[in-house]
């Protein structure tokens, strides 16, 4: 039920916030209901989060529960952009992506409870599953841009781009996020380092070298940004190059594992599903 509940808020809020954008009313009652709704929202799904993850004996960290975990990250950033007037289109198209997760949560996938683990280890998981949210959440982003950029061009414009800021707007946005996923993907692999045996063994090598990679990316892509100023097609690329690596990395391994070969990753002779 209260899985429901955050749903509709969800719809009311991506619905009222939209409008606003499109009709440039934002300021409105109707602006601030639904600025409420979505913190509301955020909220409950925080509260149905914490029950469904934290579970007797350990940690549920399937697909279904981090995929709605990176909804729910996406929802804080609307929830945070949407008082700016310039970003409540984009604070409306980013709950798309959060009613998508809250959706994924409905399929019929196991869920997989992490055991026996420390504190260090519980502190790697979540920061590694925050990384790769918020680096995903980057990636919408870039193809966002890819797209708003292309019919820009073509001179095609349409409701939906009407919406979003401009493409130096968006790109402020994307590197701001992408910065915050760096420095998160690089506090998890060096606590992978740290607390986690035998990294490259237990199911844990393709997703080591694969994030390795995905590191390795972002991180061109930063200093590039930083350095020489980098935007445009060669940013947006490298941003999606950078996170197909990483959903290979966790998405695709983890698939393989539980999906085909029927098994899970393990750290330290625990199971776990990250």
């Amino acid at each position: 039920m209260l899985r429901i509940t955050v749903l509709l808020l969800y719809v009311g809020a991506m619905l009222l916030l939209g409008k606003s954008a499109l009709t440039s009313t934002t300021g409105t009652a109707q602006h601030r209901l639904g600025s409420v709704l979505l913190a509301l929202g955020v909220a409950g799904q925080g509260y149905w989060l914490y029950q469904a993850i934290h579970v007797e004996g350990g940690l549920a960290l399937g697909v279904t529960n981090v995929t709605s975990m990176l909804g729910w990250l996406t929802a804080w950033i609307a929830l945070f952009l949407s008082p700016r007037v310039r970003m409540v289109g984009l604070a409306s198209m980013l709950l798309s992506i959060t009613i998508l997760g809250i959706a994924a949560s409905y399929l019929p996938l196991a869920e997989p409870v992490t055991t026996d683990l420390s504190w260090q280890l519980t502190g790697h998981i979540l920061i590694s599953i925050a990384a790769y949210s918020l680096l995903g959440i980057g990636a919408l982003m870039a193809a966002a841009i890819a797209l708003q950029d292309a019919r820009l061009r073509n001179r095609k414009p349409s409701g939906w781009l009407l919406m979003l800021p401009s493409l130096e707007g968006m790109e402020q946005i994307l590197f701001s996020i992408l910065t915050v996923g760096f420095a998160l993907l690089t506090l998890s692999l060096f606590s992978g380092l740290v607390f986690v045996d035998n990294m490259l063994a237990q199911h844990l090598a393709h997703k080591t070298i694969l994030s390795a990679i995905a590191w390795l990316i972002f991180a061109i892509l930063l200093v590039g940004r930083w350095r020489r100023g980098w935007r445009g097609k060669k940013a947006v690329y490298m941003a999606l190059a950078g996170f197909v690596f990483l959903a290979m990395a966790y998405f695709g391994t983890k698939l393989v594992l539980e999906t085909l070969l029927e098994r899970q990753w393990q750290l330290a002779g625990a199971l776990t599903g990250f």
